[in-house]
């Protein structure tokens, strides 16, 4: 179970890959899907981390990634779609 929080961080990183393909795609509905799913995600992987007691300075790091993959890179891409189509 300490390997939980950095999984579900993980899938949070793969969810915000999956929203770079879908906006790359313009694929509307999967970028909100997979946007979604990296906020359940980030949620999810505080609380285990908490509920476990398994916090590292990996998993610290691992979660920056994750975030800027998820909530950083796709707000750029997402804009910078927007703005030129």
């Amino acid at each position: 179970m300490k390997r939980l929080p950095n999984l579900l961080t993980l899938a949070n990183a793969a969810s915000g890959v999956a929203a770079l393909y879908f906006i790359a795609s313009l694929n509307g509905t999967g970028v909100a899907i997979a946007l979604i799913a990296s906020a359940i995600f980030d949620g999810l992987d505080g609380w285990a981390a908490r509920k476990f007691g398994s916090d590292s300075e990996l998993g610290k790091q691992l979660d920056s990634l994750a975030d800027a993959i998820s909530f950083g890179a796709t707000a750029g891409l997402l804009w910078n779609n927007i703005l030129v189509h």
